[in-house]
Parts: C-alpha cells; structure tokens; sequence
C-alpha cells in the first residue's frame, strides 16, 4: 500500500490527508465526538511539534506521520471502546439489523415497464 501512496502527487496527498478520518459506529452525540478522530484535527493539534521539527506539513500519505495518528488516536479509541461493552453489543446489534433488512430486499431492480404501442392511422 505504502508505494502506493507515495506515487500520488503533493496536492492529491494534501487533500486525501484533509479527509481522513474515523469514527467508530456509536450512536449519541457525546460518544460519536469521544470517538471521532481527524488526521488533520491531530496534526495540527497534537501532532504540530513533530510538524514543526521535521519542518513538512502532515500528510496522510507519509508512513511516518500516518502510523503517529494510528498509535496516538486511533488505538486509544478503539481499546476505550472496545471496553464499553454495552456500546459495542448497540452497534453490532444495528450492523446486523442492516445486513438482515438488505438481504431481505432483491438485488435486481423491476424492469420498468413498458409504454403503450402507439397505432398509427392504418392499424
């Protein structure tokens, strides 16, 4: 994956790091913010001394700055959650209430039905 990332172009990279973000499936306003993490939020928050000492500007697509979002944010969260067990149970219990309601759906589409035969004057 790293070569990958590292083949996209600065402003492409800027902008994908702009929109990188997770939040873990919760429900409620408090727990939703609690468990929300930004890569640009953390870099420009926590992250800005490394910013300033390695002098370039975060980016998502740099291993180095990726993996300190990861240890820093990302795992605290998800062991804090994985803790809650009542919000974990909520949670799974909504993914497969999804899956049941979807697979209860066809996957086709109807075909549309078709207009009526215009006869011309000599029908």
């Amino acid at each position: 994956m790293q070569p990958n990332l590292e083949g996209l172009s600065c402003g492409f990279a800027r902008l994908f790091s702009i929109g990188s973000a997770l939040s873990f499936e919760v429900r409620g306003l408090n727990d939703e913010v609690s468990y929300f993490t930004s890569f640009y939020y953390y870099a420009l928050t926590e992250g800005i001394r490394e910013a300033l000492h390695v002098r370039a500007w975060p980016r998502i697509t740099r291993f180095e700055d990726r993996w300190r979002w990861i240890v820093t944010c990302i795992v605290p969260r998800f062991r804090r959650l994985d803790l809650q067990t009542p919000l974990v149970d909520a949670s799974l219990r909504r993914v497969f209430d999804e899956a049941r309601d979807y697979a209860s759906n066809p996957c086709v589409l109807p075909s549309p039905a078709l207009p009526p035969r215009v006869r011309g004057p000599h029908a």
